[in-house]
């Protein structure tokens, strides 16, 4: 049943909102329950000695379909706030009838003043509780004095009447301060529920604040590291280089003193030449990550450069390699230079991955969504697992006995510099792939000639 409106300040209760409450629809069935009953007892009793369809049938008839009109308004929510007050006072009067018809002040129809009393305790406040209990004995001592002996009223009913408005203002007030106490409860507990969510709104907050906090720190000491590592990688290769240039000239001399007369001579000195190239690619890592190259992009055909990347750098025993080279792929905007050192470490990386062989597929074609072009390298090693997958482009991260860490960490700069993106997907047992998105050659022609223009047109 629809709850009361805002309850004044004087008599203290809880301001609520028009809804209905489990209580209410409690005494909404029970009050059309009731009343249902005593009408078709009083009906039961009227029947006895006459003939049907009277007068008083008639208006039981109409009494019955206003109790259940309105106790299923109750119970659905539909009953105005506005009408509550009135619909109590109808019921009551409709009590005062049925007692009057009942045989007066003696009938036991007086209980149904309680159903009433109830409702008001529930539905409305304190005041408006009492002042039902008050009407409803006044309009029972009003039977009394309608049906008593001339004016007087008898002993016993005067008794029978004080002891109802007695117990009816008892009850009206114990409901109604127990309903006061309970919506009171009702709207403490809602303030706490508020409460609480926003105590958890901003726990989430503060948390996802932390995050970043914690995020921001973990860049702001990356950056720290990278620099420092910077510093000293520009330092150490150049330190190194100049002595590697000497070995590589001694070994070139050796080769043309005694590389042809001693064969094991010659094999000393191509293995020495092969470490010297090995170290001095390092080293290109290291000054690459210190002081990368300004890229100089320009259209290059992605197919030309894989397949020279391929000749020049056969695959190991026991290894394959597969093209899958696109048609009428558009060109692409790079420096080749710069993205053949790119695709020569991704190459180097899958071969060594698979030192017991395997098959490299090399595949080049044109993606739809971002316009450019792409080349995937797929290979069918053990892959890389999954708690190493995110930090492989982290610097000095390398999971090889001999690896430095910075070979993908410049491979993703390289590409990032050219407007492109680098990424990787690994199944365990399956092999990785490492995609390489570039742009067209298209787009940056464009872009150039509206500049030049003074910016596109509208």
């Amino acid at each position: 049943m629809a709850s009361t409106t805002a309850a004044t300040a004087k008599s203290g209760s809880i301001a609520t909102p028009f809804t209905i409450t489990t209580a209410e629809r409690c005494v909404a069935f029970s009050r059309g329950v009731v009343f249902l009953t005593s009408l078709a007892m009083l009906e039961g009793e009227a029947l006895i000695g006459r003939q049907p369809l009277s007068l008083l049938d008639a208006v039981i008839l109409v009494v019955a379909l206003y109790v259940v009109g309105t106790a299923i308004l109750s119970l659905l929510g539909r009953e105005r706030p506005g009408l509550q007050l009135p619909l109590l006072v109808a019921d009551m009067l409709l009590v005062t009838g049925i007692i009057y018809l009942a045989g007066g002040i003696y009938s036991e129809y007086y209980l149904l003043y309680y159903v009433p009393i109830l409702q008001a305790s529930v539905r409305l406040n304190f005041r408006d509780a009492i002042a039902s209990a008050i009407l409803s004995s006044g309009l029972y001592m009003a039977v009394g004095l309608s049906t008593g002996p001339d004016t007087l009223i008898p002993v016993k009913a005067q008794l029978r009447a004080g002891t109802f408005a007695a117990s009816a203002t008892f009850m009206a007030a114990f409901f109604a301060l127990l309903n006061r106490e309970a919506r009171s409860y009702m709207e403490r507990s809602r303030e706490m529920s508020e409460l609480a969510d926003a105590l958890a709104a901003k726990n989430r907050e503060l948390q996802e604040k932390t995050r970043q906090l914690a995020e921001a720190q973990e860049y702001l000491v990356a950056r720290e590291r990278l620099a420092a590592i910077g510093e000293l990688a520009g330092s150490v290769g150049h330190e190194l280089r100049n002595p590697l240039g000497v070995i590589r000239n001694v070994a070139y001399y050796l080769r043309k003193q005694v590389g042809g007369e001693d064969a094991d001579v010659a094999e000393m000195i191509d293995l020495m030449d092969a470490q010297v190239s090995i170290c001095d690619r390092t080293i290109a890592a290291l000054l690459d990550f210190a002081r990368p190259e300004r890229a100089s992009p320009e259209p290059a055909d992605i197919n030309q450069i894989v397949t020279e990347l391929v000749a020049s750098n056969p695959p190991p025993t026991g290894v394959t390699i597969r093209l899958a080279l696109g048609h009428d792929l558009p060109l692409a905007y790079v420096d080749r230079h710069q993205i053949g050192e790119v695709f020569d470490n991704i190459l180097c990386n899958a071969y060594q991955a698979m030192p017991g062989g395997g098959e490299v597929r090399v595949r080049t074609s044109s993606e739809v969504e971002t316009d450019g072009v792409c080349v995937e390298f797929a290979d069918t090693g053990p892959g890389i697992p999954s708690g190493n997958l995110a930090r492989i482009f982290d610097p000095l991260f390398t999971t090889k006995a001999k690896g430095i860490g910075l070979g993908l960490v410049v491979c993703k700069r390289l590409v990032e510099r050219q407007g492109g993106g680098i990424s990787v997907h690994c199944e365990a047992g399956q092999g990785a792939t490492f995609t390489v998105r570039l742009r067209r050659a298209e787009e940056e022609a464009n872009e150039t000639d509206d500049q030049a223009d003074g910016g596109p047109d509208c």
